[in-house]
């Protein structure tokens, strides 16, 4: 796995499971997003403060279930990650 996308989980799972930050969820309303999410336009962001980045690291994700599988076993597929924007 590429060292700075392990980082990048890893800082995730702590924001989220060890600190308790929950996801913001976002409703899209970008046409290219809708037409490849045509049942689910939702996608969710954190906000992870690293020290090397002052406004904190920006995730953007979108949350994948298999079918069955409970609400908080979601799958997180990166969309995009870059410094947080102020």
């Amino acid at each position: 796995m590429n060292p700075i996308l392990g980082r990048v989980k890893l800082l995730m799972r702590e924001h989220v499971c060890r600190d308790g930050n929950d996801p913001a969820a976002h409703r899209e309303t970008d046409p290219d997003w809708l037409a490849e999410h045509p049942d689910n336009p939702w996608w969710y962001c954190i906000l992870v403060p690293v020290p090397e980045f002052q406004q904190g690291l920006f995730i953007k994700m979108k949350l994948l279930w298999e079918e069955g599988d409970p609400e908080d076993d979601a799958f997180a597929q990166l969309i995009s990650i870059h410094k947080g924007l102020s």
